[in-house]
């Protein structure tokens, strides 16, 4: 019987090996081809109000994804540069990030699948880019922690910096 760790690392590989984005490797400085980026990667830090025609709302809610998007490579940029050190924590953390994208692109068509009915609906941008902007904070509160660090004394920090305890 395969443990439930060993099943998740073995579709996460899948995944990995099978996406199309699997070519997209993470690293803000190294990418070159903004048109993809913001094709797989809109983003941004707070919502702003969705309010008009839905083409506008539509609108606002892909801005809303790129400027998570920015806020996710700010932080990922600023561990590397916090941690730059720490070798074996950059490199699994690239892998980490690669791994988590394609996790992302599967949440996406797990929830809104190519073949789904609800994609010919005018609010299918707005659910589309609304979805992968609440994955994208949900990323950037998970990466936070490293440059927030954990209180002293907690044995299990791991890689995270510790930080006096307030």
């Amino acid at each position: 019987m395969i443990k439930p760790f060993y099943s998740i690392l073995i579709l996460s590989i899948s995944l990995f090996a099978c996406t199309e984005n699997s070519a997209l490797e993470y690293n803000s400085t190294e990418n070159t081809n903004d048109q993809a980026e913001e094709q797989y990667y809109p983003i941004k830090e707070e919502s702003e109000e969705l309010e008009g025609s839905q083409t506008d709302m539509n609108l606002q809610a892909e801005k809303n994804i790129v400027n998570a998007r920015e806020e996710l490579n700010r932080v990922f940029d600023a561990i590397l540069m916090e941690y730059k050190g720490e070798k074996t924590l950059i490199k699994n953390l690239k892998i980490s990030q690669k791994l988590w994208t394609n996790y992302m692109e599967a949440q996406m068509l797990t929830r809104f699948p190519e073949d789904e009915e609800s994609r010919e609906y005018s609010a299918f941008d707005l659910c589309w880019f609304t979805y992968r902007e609440e994955l994208i904070h949900n990323r950037i509160k998970e990466l936070q922690v490293w440059l927030d660090g954990i209180p002293e004394g907690d044995v299990c920090s791991g890689t995270v910096k510790l930080v006096e305890r307030k």
